[in-house]
């Protein structure tokens, strides 16, 4: 992901922690605590060994009538190892919710998915489907305490091939990092135009001097770019 943005005083990186020793050591054992480390770029998907696809296009798809609650979030979308979580297997949801994790719990959980708006980022004359979705990296049984334990991250899904099992369009957005202070995208996401627009604010209290910002995702040339402002 490219970035730009405003730049502000300069701070030390620390990587978002949970609270609560007792229950954060038992989540981070879990693989619950997230991973995006400050400057990072946005998930581009790992090589998950996922079967090659049809490039047969599915007729007359009602794409606004897909419910996105029920279909298979592909591999990646909640983390591939250099943000959020390691999720290399599919996830199926049922009522928005869903995981996938082996035996040493290495995988990911999906809390809620909603959809956002529709375009077509991808130019195939089919619109795509922007989803935020609610990721932690344990089990909902084991889930969660701190900040970073659970996050919300965006994906824009192509349903051109399979209704069911949508194709991600150009990597996870996440939230951004301004001067090594991580932010949370914990207010509106909307779609204006091509381009989506979210409110983030800083993930730690201690940050709390840093702006309110709004963040603009525009996909340029089979990436997301990423610049920001102070909102209001």
């Amino acid at each position: 992901m490219r970035r730009t943005g405003l730049r502000l005083a300069s701070r030390p990186r620390r990587p978002l922690a949970p609270m609560g020793a007792a229950i954060g050591g038992l989540l981070l054992l879990a693989g619950c605590a997230a991973q995006p480390a400050p400057g990072e770029t946005a998930g581009h998907g790992a090589d998950t060994g996922a079967p090659e696809r049809s490039e047969e296009r599915v007729p007359d798809i009602d794409v606004r009538a897909v419910d996105v609650e029920r279909i298979v979030i592909p591999p990646g979308v909640c983390g591939d190892g250099s943000f959020g979580w390691d999720q290399q297997e599919p996830i199926a949801l049922a009522d928005g919710e869903g995981e996938a994790f082996d035996e040493d719990l290495n995988g990911a959980s999906v809390f809620g998915i909603e959809p956002v708006g529709y375009f077509d980022f991808t130019g195939d004359g089919l619109e795509d489907i922007v989803v935020t979705i609610t990721c932690s990296g344990s089990p909902a049984e084991m889930c969660c305490a701190g900040i970073g334990s659970i996050m919300t991250f965006i994906a824009v899904l192509d349903v051109s091939r399979d209704q069911d099992s949508p194709e991600q369009v150009g990597g996870t957005i996440t939230s951004a990092t301004i001067d090594s202070a991580p932010y949370l995208i914990d207010g509106d996401v909307e779609l204006s135009g091509a381009a989506i627009l979210s409110s983030q604010s800083p993930a730690y209290p201690d940050d709390q001097d840093m702006p309110a910002i709004t963040v603009r995702n525009e996909f340029v040339d089979g990436e997301w770019t990423e610049s920001w402002e102070p909102a209001g």
